[in-house]
């Protein structure tokens, strides 16, 4: 058997008995010393109790789980939840600061579909886009192409420039006749020139040949891995653009909904239209019938016995003075009677004035009501609270106050 602090074996392993219980046999038809076993039975019940309320004390003072040991764990975890460095509050802060930067104008989601939209306009502009870079690259190979064409045409190329002139010299070699010495110096002269012009360093043919090597250089010795790279980017804004998530389809039909929406019959700005007007029609209709009034009123309450006396206040929001009257009247007789009244002459402009009156002098349940005259139709708001034993009872408030435009004025 283990054992506790207290030196007997703990709950959750002794094996003895509880001499409490009672058995659910039947008694022997003859007891033997009834007396004596009940005082041992007695006895033995007193001590097992004894032992329980030991084993519950030790229970209770153990370090490992008592009760100081459990309110320490949920002390600790209060405080790792409520900790300002890592605890909901954090947790929450964070939270908010990456839905700022998510949707940050300057470079959240909006910014960055602002920029990709500007790089696809710059790759697709038909100035100076990869349509245009692609044209012009096809242009200047074309041209490569033809001068390399002409000057190995066999036709009218370098080989049959050489031939013609190879022939012309051989003619002109072989010629017997006398031909005048002027004639033979101009012809000289003009083969002179086209010689100088054929070998001349500065546009000659070696120059053609340079520039032509020059050309071919540049076109053989292009980087197309830019053009890869630029080929890579274009493929990756096209499946961006045509992407099924986020793309142009995507984004049509999202307009698509929000055109649905806005042009909606039953709730699209057709309707909110529809309803403004019936608004400002029964607003109309209302200011017509009633007006802005100066004469407003709490309309009927009832006050209790105890209710027998009110406090009134008024708060003038005008550039200009100001003045109230508020009059209580009796509403259990008609016509109906003057119980109270109290007035508030030249509110200075963004001030506010207050007063407590008498309502109810015969302290027996009444029904009033309390109306207020103003000079202004606006800039004038009102408050009144009746109080019993000074506790507030009914109160009314600025738009608690309504027009009086009738001929009970």
């Amino acid at each position: 058997m283990n054992e506790d602090l207290d030196g007997y074996g703990s709950s959750g392993v002794c094996d003895f008995k509880d001499p409490c219980h009672k058995p659910h046999h039947k008694p022997h038809l003859k007891p033997h010393h009834k007396h004596h076993c009940h005082d041992d039975k007695l006895l033995k019940c007193f001590i097992f109790t004894c032992l329980k309320l030991k084993l519950i004390l030790c229970l209770l003072k153990n370090n490992k789980f008592c009760l100081r040991e459990i309110k320490k764990e949920i002390a600790l975890l209060e405080k790792a939840i409520f900790s300002p460095t890592f605890g909901l509050k954090e947790i929450k802060r964070e939270i908010r600061r990456i839905e700022c930067g998510i949707f940050s104008p300057t470079f959240g989601l909006p910014e960055i579909k602002r920029e990709v939209r500007n790089i696809e306009l710059g790759v697709f502009s038909p100035t100076f886009g990869l349509p245009e870079i692609k044209s012009e690259v096809s242009l200047i190979e074309t041209i490569v192409a033809g001068i390399a064409d002409e000057i190995d045409s066999p036709t009218f190329g370098l080989v049959e420039i050489k031939s013609e002139v190879s022939e012309i010299l051989a003619i002109v070699s072989n010629l017997n006749v006398v031909v005048p010495t002027l004639l033979l110096v101009d012809i000289k002269s003009e083969v002179s020139a086209i010689e100088s012009a054929v070998f001349s360093e500065t546009f000659g043919l070696a120059e053609i040949k340079s520039e032509i090597s020059e050309i071919l250089a540049i076109v053989t010795n292009l980087d197309f891995t830019l053009f890869s790279d630029i080929k890579s980017e274009v493929s990756t804004i096209e499946s961006a653009v045509f992407s099924e998530t986020f793309g142009l389809e995507e984004i049509k039909s999202e307009v698509s909904e929000i055109f649905g929406a806005v042009f909606s019959p039953t709730f699209g700005l057709e309707e909110i239209k529809s309803e403004v007007s019936t608004l400002l029609f029964e607003f109309e209709q209302f200011a017509s019938a009633q007006g802005f009034s100066t004469n407003l009123t709490t309309g009927p309450f009832l006050a209790s016995a105890t209710e027998d006396n009110a406090e009134v206040k008024a708060f003038n929001a005008t550039a200009t003075f100001q003045s109230v009257t508020f009059e209580v009247f009796d509403i259990g007789t008609c016509p109906i009677s003057l119980v109270n009244s109290v007035a508030f002459l030249d509110i200075t402009p963004c001030c506010g004035a207050s007063a407590f009156f008498v309502i109810n002098p015969l302290l027996t349940e009444t029904n009033l009501i309390l109306n207020a005259q103003t000079s202004s139709t606006f800039g004038i708001f009102l408050y009144a609270a009746t109080r019993a034993l000074l506790v507030k009872q009914t109160e009314f408030f600025s738009a608690d106050f309504l027009p009086l435009g009738t001929i009970c004025v």
